[in-house]
């Protein structure tokens, strides 16, 4: 089981392994030139099996995992090992985790599971308890600088990008590419930038209230800032009281956004939410983030 946040890597890593386990060269590395690889990389390799969420899913239902129960029951299409992913198994109901259960505990020989997850919390222990558990973390900020310039992006754009993408390489080009996006986190660092003490606090107010219906992307965007905005590396360089005080602000920005996002799913109104926002923001001096 490959775990870890979105975009790190989980799905390239599955279809490099697949790679080595189907390669023809006989050895644990894959050459990428064979036939066997360039099928694997096209995704028409026959051993190769996949089942995760078909589009606008929201899980993957138990009558999936009985069709790929189905296939795993007849021999391999080809000689040789069988890979089977299993991706986002998180997304999987009980039901379908269940199922798998004994396919998994007592692969035959020549099969290979491969499961793919963000939350281990949502995978059966007795899933886990079968699985060797690799975990995959965020990348640090100067590999994710490097890959996004790699990607082409301008040394300004990466930049940009990286305290953004909380060290996911999936979030900055999902990111880059969303003008929404971009437009969202323009208007709200302008409506936050001059937020420095209560006099400004209606007309901020006033500029909340027009991201009613981008509420969730709005805090989602004020939480990577927040998160982006503290170093404790660099923080616990500094004077002690100074690294208090700035762990002290961000616990709080933190605890203020998680309070936002229960008043919403409360059904507080967005007007409502994003005033009492704006005063914890106000009260732990926390307009230094902007």
């Amino acid at each position: 089981m490959l775990s870890g946040p979105f975009g790190v890597g989980k799905r390239t890593l599955a279809k490099l392994l697949t790679l080595c386990l189907l390669c023809d060269n006989g050895e644990d590395v894959s050459c990428g030139q064979c036939k066997a690889c360039r099928r694997v990389i096209s995704g028409s390799h026959p051993n190769r099996l996949w089942l995760g969420l078909m589009p606008n899913a929201k899980s993957v239902k138990i009558d999936q995992v009985r069709d790929m129960l189905a296939q795993l029951s007849q021999y391999p299409l080809e000689s040789g090992r069988r890979v089977v992913i299993l991706e986002d198994f998180d997304l999987f109901t009980m039901p379908a985790q269940n199922a798998l259960l004994k396919a998994i505990e007592e692969p035959d020989e020549i099969t290979v599971f491969i499961l793919t997850a963000t939350n281990e919390k949502a995978v059966l222990p007795t899933i886990l308890s079968r699985c060797r558990l690799q975990r995959l973390p965020a990348w640090p900020d100067d590999l994710l600088e490097s890959f996004l310039a790699g990607q082409g992006f301008s040394a300004q754009t990466a930049r940009d990008l990286v305290p953004l993408s909380g060290g996911s390489p999936g979030t900055a080009l999902r990111l880059s590419g969303d003008e929404d996006f971009w437009t969202l986190k323009s208007r709200a660092d302008e409506a936050l930038l001059g937020l420095v003490d209560t006099s400004r606090l209606p007309e901020t107010s006033d500029q909340l209230k027009e991201f009613r219906q981008e509420a969730s992307q709005l805090l989602d965007y004020l939480e990577a800032k927040a998160i982006a905005s503290f170093d404790p590396s660099a923080s616990a360089k500094s004077d002690p009281q100074d690294f208090y005080d700035a762990s002290r602000k961000h616990r709080a920005m933190l605890e203020s956004l998680f309070l936002a996002r229960r008043q919403r799913a409360s059904n507080v109104t967005w007007q409502g939410t994003a005033d009492q926002l704006l005063l914890n923001i106000l009260e732990e001096n926390q307009p230094c983030l902007w």
